[in-house]
């Protein structure tokens, strides 16, 4: 049973037929066009790389002996300039060198022989036009798949970008809070002039404590934070007591230790970011739970309030306050060796005390509060 040629639904195959003898083609030309197929004929190389440049051609059967160009040049032409076209060779006897030539050099897919049997050519022109349509699909879903990783690579980029901008516009915000509640603290900070440089020295001695402490960027930048701002609670406390010179009664007392607690409401809607508040609320806790304001004691005073806590109190020793000169350093070393374990964390206290012997803090600190104040304390 001779085997019938198929068709596609894309619409008729092109073949090409180059054959420098008018009777091969015209043969050939009998038998395929019987199919649904639209065939093409070239009697030269030349002439068949002119047809490739104007036709969609799926299959192409080339024969080797032609003048000028032989077959397995043009062969060899099809691969680099039209590889989709599955690429037949017809000859009579090929040699072992001709062969050679057509598959490493043209890639040929089948030989035909001279002379041809209908059923032998037409099964392989059937599976050479099946070889097409799998190179084409092929081709199709690289171009596909090379269409939707571009696509990705551009959203990709898109969202990168689209991520630095929100990233870049979060750090603005992020920067002029910062200044916005810097700026407030200091205000608080220069309503008693006793004070002034307080919250400002101390996130220098913070500073100094968390690189020592091997904090990390971002734990060390919440604690400079949080020192910044650990007395801004004291916005809520009258002039009248705050400004009090003499000994201060247990009503004045109880309203002055409120002020960790209203510094805490005032930087909840800060605290995603920072997450300072509870640094601000415990710095006045002590190691052994005789602080306030809810009387924590050891672990349970969060780490960056036990660091604060002893900052703090080594500049309240160190400046100058209405009832008092400000301590020496060997003073308030033995200040801080006595309350290790009771008001401070001991080893942020061996730190602390550390420190304060290298003598290097003691310029920073005094720069600091003759740049507030415009002059010496």
């Amino acid at each position: 049973m001779v085997e019938e040629l198929k068709s596609y639904e894309t619409g008729k195959e092109t073949i090409l037929i180059v054959d420098d003898e008018q009777a091969v083609r015209a043969s050939l030309r009998r038998i395929l066009a019987r199919a649904n197929l639209s065939v093409l004929e070239a009697a030269s190389g030349e002439e068949a790389c002119s047809m490739f440049e104007n036709n969609d051609i799926s299959v192409a059967i080339v024969d080797q002996m032609m003048p000028w160009m032989k077959g397995t040049e043009l062969l060899k032409w099809m691969k680099n300039n039209r590889p989709l076209a599955v690429r037949l060779m017809f000859t009579a006897n090929p040699s072992g060198i001709v062969a050679q030539e057509a598959i490493n050099k043209g890639e040929v897919y089948r030989f035909l022989s001279k002379p041809w049997g209908d059923m032998e050519l037409k099964e392989v022109i059937n599976e050479s036009l099946d070889q097409h349509h799998l190179m084409l699909q092929l081709k199709n879903e690289a171009e596909s798949i090379k269409s939707r990783e571009d696509a990705c690579l551009r959203m990709k980029a898109h969202v990168e970008q689209t991520m630095q901008q929100f990233k870049s516009h979060v750090e603005k915000l992020k920067a002029h809070k910062a200044a916005v509640l810097t700026s407030l603290a200091e205000i608080v900070d220069a309503r008693d002039p006793c004070t002034c440089g307080h919250q400002s020295r101390v996130a220098e001695i913070t500073s100094t404590l968390a690189h020592k402490l091997g904090l990390t960027d971002s734990e060390r930048e919440t604690l400079k934070m949080a020192s910044l701002l650990h007395d801004i609670g004291k916005i809520g406390i009258p002039d009248e007591i705050l400004f009090y010179s003499g000994p201060l009664n247990s009503e004045m007392w109880n309203k002055i230790k409120l002020h960790p607690e209203i510094g805490g409401k005032i930087l909840d809607p800060v605290d995603y970011e920072w997450k300072i508040k509870d640094i601000v609320v415990q710095h006045h806790e002590r190691f052994d739970g005789t602080g306030y304001p809810s009387g924590l004691k050891g672990n349970q005073i969060v780490f960056a309030a036990r660091i604060l806590s002893v900052a703090d109190a080594f500049d309240a020793m160190n400046s100058n306050r209405p009832y008092r000169k400000s301590l020496s350093i060997p003073t308030i070393i033995e200040e801080l060796e006595k309350n290790k374990g009771k008001q401070f964390d001991p080893f942020v206290s061996e730190v602390m005390i550390d420190v304060a012997k290298e003598g290097s803090l003691a310029k920073k600190l005094y720069n600091i509060s003759t740049c507030l104040l415009g002059g010496s304390e």
